[in-house]
């Protein structure tokens, strides 16, 4: 059981074992080299290295024994120190692609969720992360009948056009059959 009282399934004795192997190393900054060839065959030379890993648009991942692991979870193991299976890696400057070690910091997930939402370059729209309730849903629907656009909603009700349009479609947040139609005085 982790912090949060969940059960928590990690990669950490791979990680263990990929620091172990000789194939990989770490340097001083974060990048991570490997004796592999993407081929899968090691090279016959012991001083023939090449950049490890995969590269995603959120993160650095490294295949080992055909399993990814994070870039950012096996250098935090190999240059900070072990590895606790029910804590995170999250980065102080914001950008997962910066896997420095002095970047790196270990957490729990709310400590990383909450340091996100902390982010001075986060998208800051208040009205992004709720859910809409059903009022609101008729809301949107008695402004389309009055006849303001798509782009004219989404931007009243910070909503994207495709919500807009599974509402007033009754694709989503439908009028229950029993329920007359309401009039609102906006």
């Amino acid at each position: 059981m982790n912090r949060s009282g969940q059960l928590k399934c990690t990669n950490d004795y791979l990680i263990r074992d990929l620091l172990d192997s000789g194939l990989f190393r770490v340097h001083d900054d974060g990048s991570i080299e490997t004796r592999i060839a993407r081929t899968g065959q090691v090279f016959v030379d012991p001083n023939r290295w090449r950049p490890a890993g995969s590269f995603k648009d959120t993160y650095h991942a490294i295949c080992y024994k055909h399993v990814k692991l994070r870039a950012s979870r096996v250098i935090f193991q190999a240059l900070k120190g072990e590895l606790e299976e029910d804590l995170v890696i999250y980065h102080k400057d914001y950008n997962c692609l910066n896997n420095h070690p002095d970047n790196l910091i270990q957490g729990t997930q709310a400590e990383s969720n909450k340091h996100n939402i902390d982010n001075p370059n986060r998208d800051h729209n208040p009205t992004r992360y709720y859910k809409l309730s059903f009022e609101t849903a008729e809301k949107i629907r008695w402004h389309y009948s009055l006849g303001l656009t798509y782009p004219e909603i989404t931007e009243l009700f910070g909503v994207c056009k495709s919500t807009v349009s599974y509402i007033i479609n009754q694709k989503s947040w439908k009028r229950s059959v029993h329920t007359p139609n309401k009039k609102y005085n906006y």
